[in-house]
């Protein structure tokens, strides 16, 4: 996580999030930032919502799925085997 520690540490964080909008992954670094915080890109900002940790998760984990070609994701876990998603 990045902080506004004084020092090279933070000298260093602030070079690295630079370089990581100007390739083109903003989102991707924002939500790297705030990785307890739904983020969604709104017209000029991003706009940010807590997770509600009382509301139950589901099932899955990332062994239930598989990356195909492409995009696409195939579930390979219990129950509606062979779903793409």
């Amino acid at each position: 996580m990045w902080s506004l520690q004084s020092g090279m540490h933070n000298r260093d964080c602030v070079r690295r999030y630079r370089s990581r909008f100007r390739t083109g992954r903003p989102l991707s670094t924002v939500r790297a930032v705030f990785p307890h915080s739904i983020i969604v890109p709104e017209e000029n900002h991003y706009a940010f919502f807590d997770i509600d940790e009382e509301i139950e998760k589901n099932p899955f984990s990332a062994e239930d799925f598989v990356k195909e070609e492409g995009k696409r994701l195939q579930y390979v876990g219990r129950g509606c085997a062979g779903a793409a998603l």
